[in-house]
């Protein structure tokens, strides 16, 4: 219940921007900027109690819960003692007539309802139903929250994984709060969906800065809610949507701080930057031709007193922002950004090594290509072979470590960490030469040359690696503009085409998401092109001779092995659609046809993206109710977050984890908890762990020997440093 306080927050504090918006800007403007405003202020807030309670150990649920309460009191004596009944009367009135949409046509507003209902709802139960079991969530972005949330503060502390501790962390310290008030994981994800509400609502915005009518503010919208790798994003406790949600508010904020001077605008344009490089640090890349044109216009249309009084605030305002957190760094790595290299806690390079023209190039080209991928091999060959050509052409090699983290290759990967914006590039290609002639607009296509700008800075400074279609969400939020803007001056009446087409596209991601499908449409695809596999493994030997009698004369199951080819590779669709049939009535296809959010169950959709460890922990066949204490003895560097929410979810009370093995340095945090005993050890190495514990002190072993869970006799509290 702890957790409607946050939420009234928003709601309460959304009602009183609306009010006060509402005598400068139309309802349908004003509730837009009032959605804006209260993410930001609320963001405020939570940095401010992160970062105060954190040296007092004082965050926790109680403090959490009383902070919030505070704030929906200083709220509601705010709205008793200043609104009157009539202004709260006129306020609802307004705010009825922008859920009615009247400014639009009946089919826009029949199109708006619809993706509501069946397209931002079905995200919204996403998040809430299904438990977070994103891959790189449940190794560092949860793992650092459940830290701090079991720590009772943002510290640095001992870990596996150090990635947990340099990376940037504003999109967990909003994510903390879901825990403070909940005391579990059930609403983290809502802050990444918020964000991309949020973000919607910016990106109409900037296009009713570029005098965007409310058709195209609209497309503009579909065109950034129909991002692939957006849609994945909006249902995960990972933070790149909330980077995009920043970053589109220095956007917006600065366009209108040197459109307007207004101060209100410099400091929520300022407060953005910072929370957007505090979520990650890609998005000062893209902000920063933006930052010097804000700074060029502010020195020519005013004065040199207020462009050296905005470098002031930007200053203090970053400074305020990243201090704590670079300390912290410094203190532990000798570096405010990460270990340094061949020290004992190094374990990447992300900027590039050596930096180069040719080098530039190579990292734009591979950043392009990730979002060139079709779902047709062939052509991701032909686009790979033309690729390794422009290298050999440049002479830089096409996998040089000293500028990619990750060896390239083109492809079309539907899931959460790496999908391709594919259809948004086509289309801004295609629009492309039409924006330079018939659409010509000097602050559009200044929009997209910055843009353009700080894509090759990020491929300048930052080594490539597949997962990067994340991080170029705010380059992808520009093109949307650009392309809706086109549509405006050229294709005058086929924005609503469009987004009908962008939004058909959407439905297999948003309701077959393989993380979180409600649909299988894994299943619905393969049979509509009675897609049938290169080889079958048969897991039940009982069954080979079914096998062999149905579909022997197309595999080869008489052989010994237990992986059986397909026999002939070119069958036309008649015969491909009858071996379809037979395998599944066979049931071959039955996983993938019955498999979904309702079918599976809580743990399982948990370890979504870690089956190996599902099955694992499935074979120890035990969960302590009672135990609320547990080491953590792991001998790879990965999180234990999945682990922890299988075993919270099947306790009676809190359990606390923590790692019990991890290197040196880490002993000498505050947060390495010397003293701290623990009933049982969950350990990927037993043996490992066998050669360091006494044989006397283990009472029963549960699992095997890449996943146990030790219950010791008596509650240890040694520390197995390396």
């Amino acid at each position: 219940m702890a957790y409607l306080l946050l939420v009234t927050s928003v709601a309460l504090l959304v009602f009183i921007l609306f009010t006060v918006n509402l005598r400068r800007f139309s309802p349908y403007t004003a509730i837009r900027y009032a959605f804006l405003y209260t993410l930001l202020i609320n963001s405020l807030l939570i940095f401010v109690y992160n970062e105060t309670l954190t040296h007092f150990n004082l965050i926790t649920p109680l403090t959490a819960t009383l902070f919030w309460a505070l704030v929906n009191g200083v709220f509601l004596f705010y709205l008793t003692k200043t609104y009157s009944t009539t202004t709260v009367n006129v306020t609802l009135r307004a705010f009825l007539n922008v859920i009615q949409l009247r400014p639009l046509t009946a089919k826009r507003r029949i199109l708006i309802y619809i993706i509501v209902i069946f397209f931002i709802l079905p995200l919204l139960f996403l998040t809430v139903f299904v438990p977070p079991n994103n891959f790189d969530s449940n190794n560092y972005h949860l793992h650092r929250v459940l830290e701090w949330f079991l720590n009772q503060n943002v510290g640095h502390f001992p870990t596996m994984h150090v990635q947990q501790l340099y990376h940037n962390a504003f999109g967990e310290y909003l994510m903390l709060h879901s825990f403070l008030l909940t005391q579990y994981d059930t609403f983290a994800s809502l802050f990444q969906f918020g964000a991309m509400i949020g973000s919607l609502a910016a990106i109409s915005l900037l296009g009713k800065h570029f005098n965007f009518s409310y058709r195209y503010q609209l497309l503009a919208a579909v065109l950034l809610f129909c991002l692939p790798i957006g849609i994945f994003e909006s249902t995960t406790t990972q933070v790149d949507y909330i980077t995009c949600y920043f970053f589109l508010c220095f956007l917006l904020f600065g366009y209108r701080m040197i459109h307007t001077g207004s101060r209100e605008a410099t400091l929520f344009c300022l407060l953005s930057l910072a929370f957007a490089g505090f979520t990650k640090y890609s998005a000062l890349l893209y902000a920063l031709p933006f930052s010097i044109y804000f700074g060029i216009s502010v020195l020519i249309r005013y004065s040199i007193k207020q462009f050296l009084q905005l470098t002031v605030v930007a200053i203090l305002i970053l400074a305020l922002v990243f201090s704590p957190f670079f300390y912290r760094n410094l203190e532990l790595f000798d570096s405010v950004l990460s270990p340094i290299k061949n020290s004992e806690l190094y374990t990447e390079s992300i900027p590039v090594e050596r930096h180069s023209v040719g080098g530039t190039l190579s990292n734009v080209v591979k950043n392009i290509g990730l979002h060139l991928g079709l779902p047709y091999n062939n052509y991701n060959v032909k686009v790979d072979s033309l690729i390794a050509s422009f290298h050999k052409t440049i002479n830089v090699p096409l996998h040089d470590p000293s500028t990619s983290l990750d060896r390239y290759y083109t492809r079309f990967s539907i899931q959460e960490d790496m999908a391709p914006n594919s259809f948004h590039f086509y289309l801004f290609i295609l629009v492309l030469p039409l924006l330079l002639t018939k659409a010509r607009n000097y602050q559009i296509l200044l929009l997209i040359a910055l843009a353009i700008t700080g894509f090759i800075l990020s491929s300048f400074l930052l080594k490539f690696q597949f997962w990067s279609s994340r991080t170029q969400m705010p380059f992808f939020a520009m093109l949307s503009l650009a392309i809706s803007y086109t549509f405006t001056r050229v294709f005058k009446n086929a924005d609503y085409l469009l987004s009908c087409f962008l939004l058909l596209t959407v439905i297999p991601i948003i309701y077959g998401n393989p993380s979180k499908n409600i649909i299988s449409f894994k299943y619905i695809f393969k049979k509509t092109f009675n897609h049938i596999p290169r080889d079958i493994t048969i897991s039940d030997s009982n069954n080979i001779i079914t096998y062999q009698r149905e579909v022997g004369k197309y595999y080869a199951i008489n052989r010994s092995e237990k992986v059986y080819p397909l026999l002939h590779k070119n069958l036309d669709y008649s015969q491909r659609s009858l071996v379809f049939y037979k395998l599944d009535k066979l049931g071959y296809y039955g996983e993938e046809r019955d498999r979904n959010i309702f079918n599976d169950d809580r743990l399982k959709l948990t370890f979504q993206s870690h089956l190996a460890d599902y099955f694992k922990l499935k074979s120890i066949q035990y969960f302590p109710e009672r135990a609320s204490r547990i080491g953590v003895f792991f001998k790879h560097e990965v999180g234990f977050y999945h682990f922890w929410s299988a075993f919270q979810y099947n306790s009676s009370g809190k359990v606390d984890m923590h790692y019990i093995r991890y290197k040196r340095k880490y002993a000498l945090l505050k947060n390495a908890r010397k003293d701290w005993k623990y009933e049982y050890i969950l350990t990927d190495d037993l043996k490992l762990l066998a050669d360091q514990l006494p044989e006397k002190a283990i009472d029963t072993i549960y699992g095997s020997e890449n996943l146990a869970l030790v219950k010791l006799k008596t509650p240890q509290n040694s520390l197995y440093l390396y």
